[in-house]
């Protein structure tokens, strides 16, 4: 068995659990950062790595989305 470790800020939680509930992998929130993410363990199956990458992907994206909210909320000043 594999296990992948996530950082997930707080503001993308709920979108990126539902995402890992989907695929019914082990988790579990193993602590936090000083940026107050939550460090999620996933444990995996070698079989399972394609679907380890994607939801890496999908974190990605969800952080870069909140990078371009907080870009956008700064040019509002």
């Amino acid at each position: 068995m594999r296990k992948a470790e996530f950082r997930v800020p707080q503001d993308v939680a709920v979108e990126f659990c539902d995402e890992l509930t989907d695929h019914s992998f082990t988790n579990e929130i193993v602590g936090t950062t000083d940026d107050n993410e939550l460090v999620v363990e996933v444990s995996y199956d070698k079989e399972e790595s394609k679907t380890i990458d994607a939801l890496e992907a999908h974190l990605e994206k969800l952080c870069e989305g909140l990078e371009s909210e907080e870009e956008e909320e700064e040019s509002e000043d």
